[in-house]
């Protein structure tokens, strides 16, 4: 089966970035009590040559594509499946559990294009199980609703899974079932207690408990049912058709094959046409968008927090900067039972899914309900135009001090996948150090932190940038072969002293870069270990007529080594000099399941010349010094550990009981703002500025000048960027090129 290929995908899909989001969770839904069910549920949305098309797919493209179908392996889809469908223990029982992994999954069948509905009967009854649990949820959600709140008791809330629960990254990996229908409903009134006194403390910030205590008895009567009425709303969502099919049943479809595709490696999942869209525009230096940035609050406000310059809602000439968004409604899109558009409430929606829902829709127009500053409430009607992704630009500064040091923050490995040939993000960073070389600076900076990856390509045509010519990357595919990949452009435009920056969450591209700038020797790598990602996929096409619509797989196709052998999979880039932050409670590659293992190949006698090194040694050392007897890198490090052992201590264990809930609550809330205030400090070795061709244009563009201004301020207090300012300082001293 000969398959097109869309372009190579190089990310890790913007790895645990550190976020407080405390109060971002959702509740899931729940059940009553267990009963037999039929299964007669038929579900045309996963039908076996769906399955057999993803699987033929796996077995001739992925890189694990020889994985046996065994048993085993299919008993571990339906473990994780079930997993991922409940992931918070409030709709299936154990029993339920039980009964559906004793019914078959033979991959093998479906494989081979053999197989008949049968074969498909653990996802049919599933499906069919998780729907009338659903049901039940319905009248078991106001049952928990009458209960007397009690904020004296000594009860603890466990959150299985924990995915959006009182922290991100707290919790065990995998949900633990209610056995009766008593302990489900206990788990549903501890649940909606919980979300009452987390809305009331970040709504009403309470400074102690005998005020929290006070909020709770003003207002916890109307903040519960505010979190009732969200999820009935919810759970009538799922259970109503949608474009008329079942949307409930799509949706587990989707999990369905995400869940089989995901057992091969973490990195691979299926699109749909709508999600691939919003993938390639997140890798994008430009996408559809309606110009508007959100933000959600603490306490659940959605408010605008800025406008792109000749964007849609800029020239709306209606929207400001603090207006607060009530409502978005797609007039394009059916809503429920198709009675009149898509609403929805950005309430109900997680800080991180506000802007996905807006500019990662389909809709190319959208009708915003506003509450202006004045109490006035006003509709706009915004329509999709191309416009660059704020995310996604690179942006630079001078960091004036001793020496004249240059500073470039790269966010992501952008490129037009729309329009193939057409410059990146490699370009872009070219013509900033163009820039900044006309103001004469001694050293470059090249910020890679928090940068999710991108295009393979954008990352070798980065590298040289920085090297005359020669090998980067060795790339093995699924026989074993290796493949060279190299910078075929002979001269460099930087030659320079170069520091790299790069920390936990820097994955795919940027660790590839880092690791071909440090077999040449050609800077210095200064942070904490990268995320560990080796590897990188395609997105194909599945083949028409398998699924009811176009879909995607997006597949590992390769790992990758540098040029001694040795891969970073599961294990990181380690830099040169190392700078002590999140480190444990952020994961990494070895922390996500079905991660390929870490390995390496024989040498293969690549001709390449490396720098010079002996002027990095005693960079290394002064460093080294510098943050041993720097506080703020021992109070960052104190503080991780602290945080680190919190999670430990508590693991998802919330109290319900008033004063516990309140310091639990309090302590991680210091906790985590001492952590994000250790990171910052006005820099004692420089001050930041605009380089000449911004300041023209900051002269007349007030929107880069107020970016520009928070940018350099979010410079000037950063403790990292101080000390790789003074490797960079350093390096100049004791450059030999």
């Amino acid at each position: 089966m000969r398959l097109p290929t869309f372009p190579l995908y190089f990310r890790a899909g913007r790895p645990g970035v550190l976020l407080f989001a405390i109060a971002c969770g959702t509740i899931c839904f729940g059940a009553l009590q267990p009963t037999k069910l039929s299964g007669d549920a038929q579900t045309p949305d996963l039908a076996p040559r769906t399955a057999a098309a993803i699987l033929q797919m796996l077995r001739e493209v992925h890189y694990r594509g020889d994985t046996p179908l065994s048993a085993e392996f299919a008993g571990d889809v339906q473990s994780a499946f079930l997993d991922a469908l409940d992931d918070q223990g409030l709709i299936l029982y154990e029993q339920d559990r039980k009964e559906l992994l004793r019914i078959p999954l033979n991959l093998n069948a479906l494989a081979r294009n053999t197989a008949d509905r049968e074969s498909l009967r653990f996802f049919e009854e599933s499906a069919a199980r998780f729907r009338h649990r659903l049901v039940e949820s319905e009248s078991i959600l106001e049952t928990a609703a009458d209960a007397q709140l009690d904020f004296e008791s000594d009860a603890t809330l466990i959150l299985p899974g924990a995915k959006r629960g009182l922290l991100d990254f707290f919790g065990p990996a995998n949900p633990d079932y209610a056995r009766s229908k008593a302990e489900l409903l206990a788990r549903w009134r501890g649940r909606l207690q919980y979300r009452t006194m987390q809305s009331i403390y970040f709504g009403h910030a309470p400074s102690n408990s005998g005020q929290f205590r006070a909020r709770l008895a003003e207002h916890s009567e109307a903040e519960r049912e505010k979190v009732v009425s969200k999820e009935r709303r919810r759970i009538a969502a799922l259970l109503r058709p949608e474009r008329g099919s079942r949307r409930l049943e799509l949706r587990i479809a989707d999990l369905f094959l995400n869940t089989l595709v995901a057992r091969f490696d973490p990195h691979s999942g299926f699109f749909s046409n709508a999600q691939k869209e919003q993938f390639e525009a997140s890798l994008s230096a430009s996408a559809l968008s309606f110009g508007v940035l959100l933000e959600r609050s603490l306490s659940g406000e959605t408010r605008v927090t800025r406008l792109v310059p000749g964007g849609p809602a800029w020239k709306a000439g209606k929207i400001n900067a603090g207006d607060r968004v009530l409502r978005i409604r797609f007039p394009e899109q059916r809503g429920r039972n198709a009675a009149g558009p898509r609403e929805i409430n950005p309430a109900d929606l997680a800080p991180g899914e506000v802007a996905r829902v807006l500019d990662g829709d389909a809709s190319r127009i959208v009708q915003l309900r506003i509450r202006k500053a004045d109490g006035r409430i006003i509709d706009v009607t915004l329509y999709k135009q191309k416009l660059s992704v704020e995310d996604n630009i690179v942006s630079s500064f001078i960091l004036e001090g001793p020496r004249r040091v240059g500073y470039i923050y790269l966010p992501a490995f952008y490129a037009e996948f729309e329009n193939p040939g057409a410059p990146g993000c490699a370009s872009d960073v070219a013509r900033e150090i163009i820039k900044l070389k006309r103001e004469n600076i001694e050293a470059l900076i090249l910020d890679l932190r928090n940068n999710g990856g991108g295009s393979l390509r954008e990352a070798a045509d980065l590298s040289g940038i920085f090297i005359d010519e020669g090998p980067l990357y060795l790339q093995r595919q699924r026989d074993g072969r290796l493949g060279v990949l190299k910078d075929l452009n002979r001269g460099a435009i930087y030659r320079g002293p170069l520091v790299v920056m790069v920390n936990g969450q820097s994955a795919s591209a940027p660790e590839f870069f880092a690791a071909a700038m440090r077999d040449y020797r050609r800077a210095l790598i200064v942070g904490s270990p990268t995320f560990g990602k080796a590897t990188s996929q395609v997105i194909l096409p599945i083949p028409p007529g398998a699924t009811r619509e176009p879909g995607f797989l997006k597949l590992t196709t390769n790992q990758y080594y540098d040029l001694r052998g040795e891969s970073h999979q599961a294990r990181g880039v380690k830099p040169d000099i190392f700078l002590p932050d999140a480190g444990a409670i952020v994961p990494g590659e070895s922390d996500l399941p079905h991660a390929l293992r870490n390995d390496s190949v024989s040498k293969t006698g690549l001709r390449y010349t490396p720098g010079d090194t002996r002027g990095h040694e005693r960079v290394r050392s002064l460093a080294a010094a510098r943050v041993n007897a720097d506080p703020a890198f021992e109070r960052v490090a104190e503080l991780a550990e602290e945080i680190a052992d919190f999670q430990a201590e508590h693991h998802g264990r919330i109290p319900l009981g008033a004063e516990p809930f309140f310091e639990q609550l309090r302590s991680f809330v210091e906790l985590y703002e001492n952590f994000e205030d250790a990171r910052r400090r006005d820099s004692r070795s420089y001050t930041v500025q605009t380089h000449g061709y911004d300041r023209n244009i900051e002269s007349i563009d007030s929107y880069l000048r107020e970016r520009n201004a928070e940018r350099k301020k979010q410079i000037f207090e950063d403790i990292y960027i101080d000390e790789a300012y003074r490797v960079a300082a350093d390096a100049v001293v004791n450059f030999i090129e």
